[in-house]
């Protein structure tokens, strides 16, 4: 897939790391949020769309009753960003996929705690 055809807030990988697609040229990296330009023609590998569960990785799986808190959690934050970012499409997409690595890490941290 070709960089210009993700939508704006969808987390790709890119030369080995992952980003989240800011605007037609700009992506933020997942890790620490650095901006960089990213060429439409570049060859790119979606990840996971929007809030999708990916897969939790540790030492023990999280509970059900867990991961559905925290999927609450995370639309009730992702109806704020919504609400606060208007219609700022960049602004959404940077905010879904920081909101997405928050989700992965903290689903991390509790199944190692489980």
């Amino acid at each position: 897939m070709r960089f210009h055809q993700l939508p704006v807030g969808e987390t790709f990988e890119y030369q080995g790391k992952l980003y989240v697609k800011t605007g037609p040229l700009t992506a933020a990296a997942r890790d620490g949020g650095a901006q960089r330009c990213i060429p439409r023609s570049a060859g790119v590998r979606p990840v996971h769309a929007g809030l999708e569960k990916p897969p939790v990785r540790g030492a023990g799986d999280t509970t059900e009753a867990t991961e559905a808190a925290v999927d609450a959690f995370c639309r009730t934050v992702m109806e704020m960003i919504e609400e606060l970012a208007g219609e700022d499409p960049e602004a959404r997409g940077y905010c879904r996929g920081r909101l997405e690595e928050a989700r992965r890490r903290l689903l991390e941290q509790l199944a190692d705690r489980e």
